[in-house]
């Protein structure tokens, strides 16, 4: 009935542009971090270099780049021949680090401890130094070059002091670690996207598609204008539990609907046909322009009396008071035809004796057949202005009561859904940037590295991992104090 659910419709269009808002807002809020985070890692005016440069003097250098794993190193370094006994073995030597490596700020040192430095002599000129480094254990080492001296000793050489560097990439820094989260919660959104439409859209669309044939079978029309409240309720009830993925309770309230619908429809082509009746009357207003303002507002309450009657039948509970619904349906078919019968005329010729009849229904006193009709004195002359007001408050609150409940609900519990989708995919991202990037002992910036965290989120959101499981990650890889050396021998 576009005409007595125009109250209806605009709270329902109110409510959906509410929500609809909401929702722009919040995608793109979401839009924007992502593209800021982008922006942010990959064209940030403090964006750190690919490659830490080391000393050109160094002829000592270990490079790291991404990873973190030990490496070992081999160098030949020349002895001057006047320093060098030819009987001086390699077992003769004394080979150690002058103190730990000093970063170029000379804030964070490479201990001396996590260095170990080997010699073999190999000519009366020449040694090989085999250096090996790790920057991981006991305690990690941040990005940076390192620089610090390699003393070699023996009995009756003199000292030999040969630089040596080392470079590792600064991973920790902002800019790469927030470019490791966003790679991590791309995969674990599309993990999650993948999941929602295997799990849930795939059954939930032939449930929807079930759901629009009930409909259609039924009469479900105008949002159940046409069908008691009580089905109206449970038709909504059904599409939450669609929703909420509660199958169980989906295929119990099919099976009701399969024994009911076959009087559900009727009842529905019975109160249809009266609303169809109530248009007609509504367009044959609209067509009167001979009508005075008072004429009109008088022809308006009677349809409104005639709207709520049905309403009033569509009020009782379905299927407890089945034949009830019924009854009241006939009735107020017979009603409706007299006061139709009552609105044609007064519309051919709207004189006193055709206004009179329509005082009482508009007060809701429908005979079934013309009779004596209360005059305008006893209707309408005595209410004051606080009971015509009171009755409009009925007359709305009928119609609110009509379609349920619209008072908005807390946007919390409405996403409740989406909001706990995003925060798996953060504590996800998390986790992932923990124990894949910052704790990846084999992280060495490659593609596949890259893409390797990609896929990581998408498994760990795609298998279904529990949050607490998740969280648990972020623990498991802890760190233990570094005991520095000042020197290694």
């Amino acid at each position: 009935m576009p005409g007595y659910q125009s109250l209806h419709e605009r709270r329902i269009n109110k409510i959906r542009v509410k929500r609809q808002r909401r929702r722009a807002i919040l995608m793109s809020v979401v839009l924007v971090v992502y593209i800021g985070v982008i922006a942010w890692t990959f064209l940030g005016v403090t964006h750190p270099a690919l490659t830490e440069s080391a000393p050109a003097e160094a002829p000592v250098l270990l490079s790291f780049g991404w990873g973190r794993q030990p490496i070992t190193r081999t160098y030949t370094v020349d002895m001057p021949t006047q320093t060098a006994p030819s009987a001086l073995q390699s077992t003769d030597l004394i080979v150690r680090l002058t103190g730990d490596l000093l970063r170029s700020d000379s804030k964070v040192e490479f201990p001396a401890s996590q260095i170990t430095v080997a010699a073999n002599r190999i000519s009366d000129t020449e040694l090989t130094l085999a250096v090996t480094a790790n920057p991981w254990t006991p305690e990690r080492v941040s990005g940076g070059t390192y620089t610090g001296d390699i003393e070699i000793l023996g009995r009756g050489l003199s000292p030999i002091h040969v630089r040596i560097a080392t470079t590792l990439q600064n991973r920790d820094s902002l800019n790469w670690c927030a470019a490791a989260f966003l790679v991590v919660s791309i995969g674990a959104l599309i993990g999650l996207l993948v999941k929602y439409i295997t799990e849930r859209l795939t059954p939930q669309a032939a449930l929807v598609r079930r759901l629009g044939a009930l409909k259609r079978s039924i009469g479900y029309i105008d949002q159940g204008s046409t069908v008691p409240v009580t089905v109206r309720v449970r038709i909504e009830d059904l599409e939450d539990n669609i929703a909420r993925s509660e199958y169980a309770k989906v295929e119990e309230s099919f099976v009701g609907f399969d024994q009911e619908k076959a009087k559900i429809a009727a009842v529905s082509q019975q109160f249809g046909n009266l609303l169809d009746q109530l248009d007609r009357q509504r367009i044959s207003l609209e067509k009167a322009t001979h009508l005075s303002p008072a004429d009109r507002r008088l022809l308006e309450s009677t349809l409104e009396a005639e709207f709520r009657l049905i309403q009033t039948a569509l009020f009782r509970p379905w299927p407890d008071q089945e034949q009830y619904i019924i009854r009241d349906g006939q009735e107020t078919q017979l009603k409706m035809d007299v006061a139709e019968h009552s609105i044609e005329k007064f519309l051919r010729n709207p004189s006193d004796s055709h206004r009179r009849p329509l005082y009482g229904y508009q007060r809701g006193l429908f005979p079934t057949e013309p009779e004596t009709y209360p005059s305008e004195q006893d209707v309408d002359q005595t209410r004051d202005e606080g009971s015509a007001k009171k009755t409009k408050q009925m007359r709305d609150e009928s119609r609110i009561f009509a379609f349920g409940d619209l008072q908005p609900i807390s946007p919390i519990f409405r996403h409740a859904r989406t909001i706990a989708a995003f925060a798996s995919v953060i504590v996800v991202s998390i986790a992932g940037l923990k124990s894949q990037y910052l704790d990846a002992q084999d992280f060495n910036g490659a593609v596949s590295d890259w893409f390797k965290l990609l896929i990581w989120g998408l498994v760990v959101e795609l298998s279904g991992v529990s949050v607490l499981d998740v969280l648990g990650r972020l623990t498991n890889t802890p760190v233990t104090p570094a005991t520095r050396g000042q020197s290694a021998k």
